[in-house]
């Protein structure tokens, strides 16, 4: 009778475990651990101060080289398809991306105003834009495809990327 007694106060003890909690992100070859999620917060208010577009990115994609540099700079934090939106959308303030759905493997986004995305900047500029979007938001692991939403104009579509469109692309340091 007396361990009826004492089986709430075990069943309170098993219940009050360790919540510390772990995240793995794998990005290229460098696994990033984050340990605490204060640790998260306090990088996050801090890449908040950066106004830099490119401290929001995971790779500096260079198209005309072909080239990817690993932003110097990163923080765990920003390892996401929210962050790197955001910087794209500071880089390229005409072009406002949204994200609108996570399914699968894929990635929706939509471009409500794309006529600076499709008539103004050019095929060159469109595709620069596209290779920096895609080659970062592929890089966020479990994203293997992005389905961007626009109103087709002179020089671009809208369509469905992949790292596989941007073949051939080496790292340098």
């Amino acid at each position: 009778m007396k361990f009826l007694n004492y089986l709430p106060l075990l069943f309170l003890c098993l219940s009050c475990g360790n919540n510390r909690m772990n995240e793995n992100n794998k990005v290229g070859d460098a696994a990033i651990v984050t340990d605490t999620i204060s640790k998260r917060e306090k990088e996050t208010a801090e890449a908040q101060r950066h106004d830099s577009a490119t401290y929001y990115y995971i790779w500096e994609v260079n198209r005309h080289k072909k080239t990817v540099r690993r932003t110097p700079n990163l923080s765990t934090a920003l390892v996401n398809t929210d962050s790197i939106i955001k910087g794209l959308n500071i880089e390229y303030k005409k072009i406002l991306l949204e994200k609108t759905a996570l399914q699968h493997d894929t990635l929706y986004l939509i471009i409500n105003n794309s006529e600076f995305l499709t008539g103004e900047m050019g095929a060159d500029g469109f595709e620069q834009y596209i290779a920096q979007a895609i080659i970062n938001l592929t890089s966020v692991p479990g994203i293997s495809y992005v389905q961007i939403e626009f109103k087709k104009g002179s020089y671009a579509s809208p369509g469905i990327w992949s790292r596989n469109n941007f073949p051939g692309y080496i790292i340098v340091h």
